[in-house]
Parts: structure tokens; C-alpha cells; sequence
């Protein structure tokens, strides 16, 4: 499946969703702003594979609407169901912060809208503030340790 996306149409409710972000909820609206300029979204299909385990990626997204399950192949090469998550979830930041294949397999329960941002732009945000960049190796840091 190949998703397309496009530069995000901005609208309160848009940046409502990327203010709900753990990492970004402390973030000034001016810079919440400029931020979300980097952002693209793309509609997507019950069903649909949004990310595959093993693939090498670091972009970053951000659950806008919908639902989707987070599965994992076993060493038996059984696909596992290891979570669901829904509106404002957060999901590829471990392979960003740690330069890693992708963990799971994520895929759509329902159709929905996608917030994407390409890794580099990300850590190029990051690095020019520091609030930012705190707050997402915190989230990583929970996430880890949640994984464990």
C-alpha cells in the first residue's frame, strides 16, 4: 500500500490533534505553528499497512483520525496483536531516535488521516529547541521501558 502525502491543511482542529502530542503539548503555538508546516497527512483505508516490521524508516507520525493495530511477527511468524490505538497516537519514534528497523507492523482497523514528518526535519526541529527535543527522548525513554 502506498500512501500519499500532502502538505497539512491547517485548521484548529489539525493543530488541536498535534497539541494532544505528549511531546508537543508544552510547545508555545507560535512555534506549534512553524512546527506543523512540516507535517503532511494522507488519507488511508480500513485495512491498508501504514508500516511494516523490518522496514528501515525514521519518519514519525501521528494518529489524526481512525484506528489501527499495532501487530508483531513472533519467531514463529505468527502475527501478534500487541496494541490498538486510536485519535493522537504517536507511533515510528523509536526507529527515529534510535536509528532502528521499525518494530511492528501497523495497520488500519478504520479509515482515517495520518500526520507524517520525515525524520531529518525532525531532528533539524529538534535540535533548534531544546523543549522539543527534552520532551521527545522523555516519550521515547517511557516507550522503551514500557516495550521492555
Amino acid at each position: 500500500m502506498n500512501l500519499i502525502f500532502v502538505r497539512i491543511f491547517y485548521s484548529q482542529e489539525n493543530l488541536d490533534i498535534l497539541k494532544s502530542i505528549p511531546w508537543m503539548d508544552m510547545i508555545p503555538n507560535s512555534e506549534l505553528l512553524a512546527i506543523a508546516s512540516s507535517f503532511e497527512d494522507a488519507v488511508f483505508n480500513r485495512g491498508d499497512v501504514l508500516v511494516r516490521q523490518n522496514e528501515r524508516s525514521d519518519n514519525v507520525f501521528v494518529l489524526a483520525r481512525g484506528t489501527v493495530t499495532v501487530n508483531y511477527i513472533n519467531e514463529y511468524e505468527d502475527e501478534v496483536q500487541i496494541d490498538e490505538l486510536g485519535m493522537g497516537s504517536v507511533f515510528g519514534e523509536i526507529s527515529w531516535a534510535l536509528d532502528v528497523k521499525r518494530g511492528a507492523t501497523i495497520k488500519a482497523t478504520s479509515p482515517g488521516l495520518l500526520f507524517t514528518i520525515e525524520g531529518s526535519k525532525l531532528r533539524e526541529i529538534a535540535r533548534s529547541n531544546r523543549k522539543l527535543e527534552s520532551n521527545l527522548w522523555e516519550v521515547c525513554g517511557r516507550r522503551l521501558s514500557e516495550n521492555i
